[in-house]
């Protein structure tokens, strides 16, 4: 009992201790970010806020980025305006956030479509750009909500160590820090034999029960639908085309099946079927640029279709 107890209060310590150094890392970090980062101006100016034109963005992580060719989609649907905010690493912690700040932006009729992706609460790269230090103390919260992990939090906090350096040296050079955002355009193709891609059988499974980690992650999910309704703006949720290991499709599954059909994009079965080759692939959870091509032509076939029967 007494050794239990001991084990117990070691883990409390340590907690503590690591959130104590996030804090203080964290007050360091809120005097770079007001000092050399405007994040809301960058997502306005990124988003174009003060186009009053219906716009479709769309916002995850470097899957995201690599596979909506926002040209493309501009050129056939020329009466919304498109934007690519994959960021690399993106969690749902952090697709939410930022789909909750786009809100008061967007017009009516508006649509954001957010990749479903884990929980982890780890900072993506780039996220500065978009996201102020209370974005990132929100994002903090929601994922203690579902219990700390104590290696997570270490990694954050060297994270935003890193973060503080990479910021001046950006600063320093003068670059323009949406750059490295936008469609990324992947010229290379996958020669393994590593199959991710998700198939007809993975869309065609019943509901299940949600442990109490999933049903968070789906209740910040129903949230942000209920916020979206709130401003007209439909928010459709995507599964990842490719996903790194069964144990991850395992437990995302019964998450994007308790979604409402009306907020997710729904894959067909032909459309599974020709896409689901490694030669579409730049590396095996990433499309090339010829799978771009394929994912958007589907993706505005899907956003005539929305058009057509608005929600």
């Amino acid at each position: 009992m007494k050794s239990s107890l001991n084990v117990s209060l070691g883990k409390l310590l340590a907690y503590c201790l690591i959130l104590g150094l996030l804090l203080l890392v964290m007050l360091g970090f809120s005097k770079v970010m007001s000092a050399f980062s405007n994040a809301n101006a960058n997502l306005a100016e990124y988003i174009e806020a003060d186009n009053h034109q219906p716009k479709t963005l769309f916002i995850g992580s470097s899957r995201m980025q690599t596979s909506i060719d926002t040209d493309l989609l501009k050129s056939e649907i020329p009466q919304f305006n498109f934007y690519n905010l994959g960021l690399s690493g993106s969690s749902i912690l952090y697709n939410c956030s930022l789909a909750e700040k786009t809100l008061p932006w967007l017009a009516p009729g508006s649509r954001v479509f957010i990749e479903l992706s884990d929980y982890r609460a780890l900072p993506p790269g780039y996220f500065y750009v978009f996201n102020t230090h209370n974005d990132l103390w929100g994002i903090l919260k929601n994922r203690l909500a579902i219990g700390a992990d104590l290696n997570e939090f270490q990694s954050i906090f060297f994270s935003l160590i890193n973060v503080k350096g990479e910021l001046l040296a950006n600063v320093n050079s003068k670059r323009k820090r949406t750059e490295e955002l936008g469609f990324a355009r992947w010229k290379t193709t996958y020669t393994g034999t590593q199959n991710t891609f998700v198939d007809s059988a993975d869309m065609q499974q019943v509901a299940m029960p949600l442990v109490i980690w999933q049903s968070r992650y789906l209740a910040l999910l129903n949230e942000l639908i209920q916020k979206g309704q709130q401003k007209n703006v439909q928010i459709v949720f995507v599964l990842p085309l490719n996903i790194r290991a069964a144990k991850d499709k395992k437990e995302l599954m019964p998450i994007y099946h308790a979604i409402p059909e009306a907020n997710k994009w729904i894959y067909t079965s032909d459309f599974l079927s020709s896409i689901s080759n490694n030669t579409y692939l730049g590396d095996f959870i990433h499309l090339n640029e010829k799978g771009a091509k394929l994912y958007t032509e589907e993706l505005i076939r899907k956003h005539n279709s929305m058009m057509s029967h608005p929600h």
